[in-house]
Formats: C-alpha cells, sequence, structure tokens
C-alpha cells in the first residue's frame, strides 16, 4: 500500500505539466461547447420567431366618394344605413320633400308628397324610412309621423291629431319612437310614443299613469322628449322635472324587462341631462351641464358640460385608470378616476365643454370638446370664427381615453360606426372637410379636400354620408371606405 501511493504521488509531480494541460483542455473545450449551444439557441429562437405568425399590420383606408344629388335646391339632413342607402330632405320653398337613394339600383325615390315642411328622415338597415312632416289639414297645421315601409312599400301616417308630433327614431325591426305634444297641458306637455311593428299597435309611453307614481312623475305636465330606441325595444328619453322648486332635465329609460325609471336621479350637481343615445346592450351616454346661476365662463365657475355612461353591466362601471393615464394620447386633465355609482361613470371632468356624444354597440364613446372662455371669446368677437375643439373617444372595455384630434382649429359633431370608424367635421384653415379616424390602427384619413364647406356627415358600418355646398347649393354625398 505504501509503495502504490508513492509512486501515484510521483507520477502526479512527473505529471504536474500534462495534468494542468488536461485542465486546461476540459475548459478550452467546455467553453466550445457553450458556444456552439449559445449560437445553436440563438439560430433556433431565430427560427421560430421567424416561424410564428404575426398580426398583419392594419390595411390602409381607401374609399370610394359617390356624388348622390343634383339639384338646384338644398338636399340635408342625410342618414345612411349598413347597406349604403341614403335619405335625405330636399328644401323646395317653404316646405321639403323626403327623398331616398336604394344602393345597388343607383335610383332615386321621393317619399313624400306634399307643399309643407318635412324633416328629420330617418333609416334602418331593413329600408324603413321615417320622418315628421307637416299636414296643412289642421287649423295652424301641426306635425305627423310617417313612415315608409320597405315590406309593405307603402308609405303610412301614424299619427292624426292636432299637436305636433317630431323626431321619429327606428330601430331595425321597425319600431318607432317619437314625441308628441299629446300631454295635459297642450304647449308644455309633450310625451314619448312607441309604434310595435311586430303587433302593429302604438302605445303612449308617459303620461297616461295615475297621479302620484313614479310614472306620472316623470311625465305629467312636463316635456318628454328626444327619446332613442334601440334593437331590443329598450327606450331612454329626456324629461323635464320638478327638484325643489326648480326644472330638472333628467334621463328617463323604459328597458324591456323592467319599468320607467330615473337614470340621472343620483347627479344632485347636474341639471340639464341632454342629448342622450342608447346602444343595443344598454349602454346609455348623455351630458350634463352642472347647476349654477352664473353667466357660463366665469372665474371660479364650473360651467362646462360632462360627459356620463350608464351601462346595465356592472362589471363595465370602472375607474377611468393608471393604464389610461399611461397612454400618450390621453390628456391627464380630461380623466376622472374616481366618480362612480353602480352602473354610472362619469367619464369626463375638466374645464372644457363635451358635447354631443356617440355611442356604438362595441362601447366607444365618442364627443367633442372645446374650452368653454373660447366659445365665449368666438361669439363676442365674430361669428365666422370657429372654437379649437377636438375630438375624444373613450373605450369602454380598456376605460381609456384617446384623443383623437389635436390642432388649432375646429372639430365637431362626431359619429361612430359598430366597425369602429370615427367621422367628424373639421376645419382646415379654409373651409370644412370631412375626416374619418380607424380605431383599429389609429389612423386618420381625409375624406374631402375641396375649395366648399362639407358638414354634417354621418356613418353607419362602412358608409359615409354627408353634404356639401358646390355652387351655392347643399348636395348630398356618400363614401364607402373600404379596407
Amino acid at each position: 500500500m505504501v509503495k502504490l501511493e508513492i509512486e501515484v504521488k510521483k507520477f502526479v509531480k512527473n505529471n504536474k505539466k500534462e495534468k494542468m494541460f488536461f485542465v486546461c483542455k476540459l475548459k478550452f473545450r467546455h467553453t466550445v461547447w457553450l458556444i456552439a449551444a449559445s449560437v445553436i439557441s440563438v439560430g433556433f429562437l431565430s427560427f421560430i420567431i421567424a416561424c410564428t405568425p404575426t398580426s398583419p399590420p392594419e390595411p390602409p383606408i381607401t374609399f370610394t366618394v359617390t356624388r348622390i344629388t343634383y339639384d338646384s335646391h338644398d338636399d340635408v339632413q342625410c342618414r345612411v344605413n349598413d347597406r349604403g342607402d341614403v335619405v335625405w330632405m330636399r328644401e323646395i320653398g317653404d316646405g321639403g320633400e323626403i327623398y331616398c337613394f336604394t344602393n345597388g339600383y343607383e335610383v332615386v325615390d321621393k317619399l313624400s308628397y306634399n307643399p309643407y315642411k318635412a324633416g328629420n328622415p330617418q333609416i334602418n338597415n331593413r329600408g324603413d324610412v321615417a320622418w315628421w312632416q307637416y299636414d296643412g289639414f289642421d287649423e295652424e297645421s301641426d306635425s305627423e309621423i310617417y313612415c315608409y315601409q320597405i315590406e309593405e312599400k307603402m308609405t303610412i301616417r301614424f299619427t292624426d291629431n292636432s299637436f305636433l308630433d317630431f323626431h321619429p327614431k327606428l330601430n331595425n325591426s321597425g319600431d318607432m319612437v317619437w314625441y308628441g305634444d299629446g300631454g295635459e297641458f297642450p304647449g308644455f306637455d309633450n310625451e314619448v310614443f312607441l309604434y310595435v311593428y311586430s303587433m302593429g299597435s302604438v302605445e303612449q309611453v308617459t303620461g297616461t299613469v295615475s297621479e302620484g307614481t313614479l310614472e306620472q312623475m316623470m311625465s305629467f305636465s312636463y316635456h318628454d322628449w328626444c327619446p332613442q330606441i334601440n334593437d331590443t325595444m329598450d327606450l331612454v328619453w329626456q324629461a323635464t322635472v320638478m327638484r325643489e322648486d326648480m326644472p330638472s332635465h333628467e334621463i328617463c329609460s323604459r328597458f324591456l324587462e323592467s319599468e320607467q325609471t330615473y337614470i340621472t336621479e343620483v347627479w344632485d350637481d347636474f341639471t340639464t341631462c341632454t342629448l342622450v343615445q342608447i346602444n343595443d346592450h344598454c349602454d346609455v351616454v348623455w351630458q350634463s351641464t352642472p347647476i349654477t346661476g352664473i353667466v357660463p365662463g366665469q372665474p371660479g365657475e364650473d360651467p362646462d358640460s360632462e360627459i356620463f355612461l350608464y351601462s346595465l353591466d356592472q362589471a363595465c362601471a370602472q375607474h377611468v385608470g393608471e393604464d389610461a393615464r399611461k397612454n400618450d394620447h390621453v390628456s391627464l386633465k380630461g380623466l376622472n378616476p374616481a366618480i362612480k355609482t353602480g352602473g354610472s361613470i362619469q367619464i369626463t371632468d375638466n374645464d372644457w365643454h363635451d358635447s354631443n356624444p356617440q355611442i356604438n354597440n362595441n362601447g366607444l364613446v365618442v364627443w367633442y370638446s372645446y374650452y368653454t372662455n373660447d366659445w365665449l371669446d368666438i361669439n363676442a368677437n365674430s361669428e365666422d370664427q370657429l372654437p379649437d375643439s377636438e375630438i375624444y373617444l373613450y373605450d369602454k372595455e380598456k376605460g381609456s381615453i384617446v384623443q383623437i384630434t389635436n390642432n388649432d382649429y375646429d372639430d365637431r359633431l362626431p359619429f361612430v360606426s359598430d366597425l369602429d370608424y370615427v367621422v367628424w367635421m373639421g376645419y382646415d384653415g379654409n373651409d370644412q372637410e370631412i375626416y374619418l379616424y380607424d380605431y383599429a390602427s389609429g389612423s386618420t384619413t381625409q375624406l374631402t379636400d375641396n375649395l366648399y364647406n362639407d358638414e354634417m356627415p354621418y356613418i353607419s358600418s362602412n358608409f359615409v354620408v354627408w353634404q356639401g355646398k358646390v355652387d351655392g347649393q347643399y348636395e348630398i354625398f356618400r363614401a364607402a371606405i373600404k379596407k
């Protein structure tokens, strides 16, 4: 055993250099293997990345513009449906007629025949067209509700009374709402009416119940007006009620499976709730103006209006939170992270006037906003000037706000379609033009570029309509959007 140990030690001593070389050799081989493994890993990872399918970039927006009218009279108040059919009112003297352009057939049909004023034409995706029209038969010639029903291929007069009926709204099933001066105090008591297409019957929604009930409080001797209807026959409207001896404009609703109720009674600091809109999921938007007896714009006051959203889905009543604040497009002054009551949230809380909210079925809300003092200064100095208003969008699902426009000109009256396209009219330094924003890509496309005003755009699906003042006369145009 001793001899063996000596020999081993001697071997180690005599082969020290060889041992060191052996160790170094091992280290070198280990490094080579590490480098080779790294190269193989990087190459394999690159191969995986190259082979992994990625979302293709959003295709660019293309569009085709069609001029619908060529007439010596003004053609205004245009609307379009998802099929590309267009309706409008043609002003003829002191009166007006309703016309319809049917897409695919490229023909224009005259739907009304009267020497009196008509207006506010609406069209649904079936092709039904509704409007109000003075009849000329009563002593003071009141307005009545008419509808051209596409399945019956005939025009039906829905009202025949001695009071005013205005502003019909259609859903895609042919159901229709409007408001009329049919209350107990003519001229001071509008009520809401509903036509149910499947039943062929008209129902008076407000002002029909006993005194003292909630329904009576919302409708008795006060205006119920500007009703809206969605495809599931849910209704919202604006009501004037008395709160502590002060008239207050509130938003009321009648959802299909519930009773009439206030949506806005919780907002004690706001008395003017107007311009209500509803989508097919019962999301409701409106603008509200605070209580103030002071002229808007004076120091220390907050007279501007704000945008609110109500939803039956409690989960959507979320804060406009930190994720939204991190968005480079979001103005921090335009966000309100805390205001929340039940199914309602206050989308805006700023020093600007936020106006004309619109909502699509995906929960996108758009509106335009301008600083109150700008509006007052402009009105005081020149009617030709316009305030620097901008277009904003709120995403209900994300709880975030995007500022779509950011310039020194006027941008107004946005509408949003279910394809998440937003259109509006904007001043380009010379005249009003029509613009389109694609929410998916975040890109803006100018649809018109000419030397005359293009105004009052409206969008449904991928079709945009507007009125352009060509040679001193308003004509109707339509753009078909493609990707």
